[in-house]
Order: structure tokens, then sequence, then C-alpha cells
């Protein structure tokens, strides 16, 4: 048995060097389906397991989608569930979506792989926290079309810009296009993981993505008395209303 694995792996070996383009292919699949499942774990992990640097934290929520009777709990949402939960609920001052990147960083010093975490405009108020410099994203901002802006860490805005306040209306260039700093965020505040660099506008349009292609995290504010329990009602009511309407994607969710 062992000597026919052997040949196996020989035989495999010789073709993947007699064919160093499908070879180049196989492995750049390889490791794009590897880095993808290991950001959606780091989001998760990071999010469920370190305390939020957020203000009046009981009004912050997650909104997962979940499906019993497939045993999942806690699970990101699809661009267009994230829509209409947006569009329909009423408990919820806030409901912003992010999804975590990463971009190819040049200026300002040597190139460099930069964590990210994109948003739809909102998510600074939501959490509550003031940014030491600049403003938050704007609606337009998330739209399509709209103008390419960041919001820099406060420990990337120390390190690659040596804390200079001059740093708004910078242009840097992140895979290729010009994005304009408007903001750095307070040095207690992270989000996503401790390494995150930057926040870009995260663009949602409907039908970008299928329904059931569940890959946004989707984070709320609860509106002045509103409860947990209220707002849990309300988003199991929507599901159940999209349930009807796309069963074909939706059923128990």
């Amino acid at each position: 048995m062992f000597s026919n694995i052997k040949q196996d792996l020989v035989y495999a070996a010789r073709m993947l060097w007699k064919n160093p383009g499908f070879t180049a292919v196989a492995l750049l699949t390889l490791a794009l389906g590897i880095g993808a499942n290991t950001t959606v774990f780091s989001v998760v992990e990071s999010l469920l397991n370190f305390p939020l640097p957020v203000d009046d934290p009981e009004r912050v929520v997650f909104v997962f989608g979940s499906n019993p009777s497939r045993d999942i709990n806690q699970n990101p949402t699809s661009v267009d569930d994230f829509l209409d939960w947006r569009e329909q609920s009423d408990t919820l001052e806030y409901l912003v979506a992010g999804a975590g990147g990463s971009f190819n960083l040049v200026g300002s010093g040597e190139p460099v792989r930069v964590v990210a975490f994109n948003v739809t405009a909102g998510f600074f108020p939501t959490t509550g926290y003031p940014l030491s410099l600049g403003r938050p994203f704007r609606a337009e901002e998330s739209e399509p079309g709209g103008e390419k802006v960041v919001v820099l860490s406060h420990s990337f805005w120390q390190q690659r810009f040596g804390g200079r306040s001059d740093v708004l209306g910078q242009q840097i260039t992140l895979d290729g296009e010009s994005y304009t700093i408007v903001g750095v965020t307070h040095e207690n505040f992270f989000f996503f993981n401790r390494n995150t660099a930057l926040y870009a506008p995260l663009v949602l349009e409907r039908g970008q993505s299928k329904r059931d292609e569940r890959t946004t995290f989707a984070l709320g504010r609860l509106k002045s008395g509103v409860t947990v329990e209220e707002a849990d009602a309300e988003m199991k009511t929507i599901a159940g209303r999209l349930e009807d309407a796309h069963a074909d994607t939706n059923e128990g969710w």
C-alpha cells in the first residue's frame, strides 16, 4: 500500500512540474480558499471574544442570522437580506454592515499589505466612539460611485504617518486606486481585530451577490428605550417575511 502511495506522489509531482501553469493556478486557488476562510474565522473570533470599545454598550448589538433546523447560529447574512433588515427595522437607530478585507498600500513609505475593515456609512456613529481626527463616512460614500475615502486606525496613523495632524486630505493608493484620508480613530478603538490598519466604505447593491451567500456582518444600535428582546422579536418577524418571499434561499432562516 505504501509503495503505491509513494508512486502516486512521485507521479503527481512530475505532472505538476511539467505543467507549471496549472500548478500555479491550483496553488493560487488553494491559497485564496484558505485565505477567505481564515478571514471569516478571524472576524468571528475577534467579534465574539473581545470586549468592544463602544459607547453606551448595552445599546450596541450584533445582528446574526440563524437556522435552527441546520443547527446554525450567529451566522453572517447576505447583502440583500441586510438591505431588507435595514429598510424594515423600526427598533434600530442604526444598522450597518461590515466585511473584513485587505489592501495593498502604496505611498507614504514602503508598499505593504494592510488589514482593513470595510463598513457602510453610520458605522462610527453606531459604535458611539469619537474619532481622534476628522470625520466618519458620509452616506454617499457608501453608494455606488461614491468618493473613495479611508479612516486610519490610531496605531497605523502613528506608525505609518508619524501621528501628523496634516494627514487629513492626504491621498494614498490602495489596490491601485486613490483614496483620501478623512479621519483617524480614537487611540482606544479597534474593530475586526487589533491589527486593523484602516476602515473603508463598504458599497452594497441589491443583486450584487446571491441571497444565500451569507458573508456580511451586521452591527446595530438600539433606539432609546428599545430592549434587545423587542428588537429580536422584530427581526424574527422580518425574517419570516423574507422566508415567505424567498423560500428558495431563506427557508428556516
